[in-house]
């Protein structure tokens, strides 16, 4: 499966009642488990829009 990648780090990200989850997997393309879940923010709209607002 094809993910996005911030640098390296693939990620997905899903919006669920009204609030973004964005699950990163592993870095190493032969990885035991590549679909292991290595970190997972759930934010709010508001907090979504306020990240991607210090990123742009």
């Amino acid at each position: 499966m094809m993910r996005e990648k911030i640098g390296e780090r693939p990620y997905e990200v899903t919006k669920t009642d009204g609030k973004y989850t964005i699950k990163f997997y592993p870095m190493i393309k032969n990885a035991k488990k590549p679909n292991k879940v290595l970190f997972c923010l759930t934010v709010t709209k508001k907090e979504f829009d306020g990240l991607a607002s210090k990123i742009r």
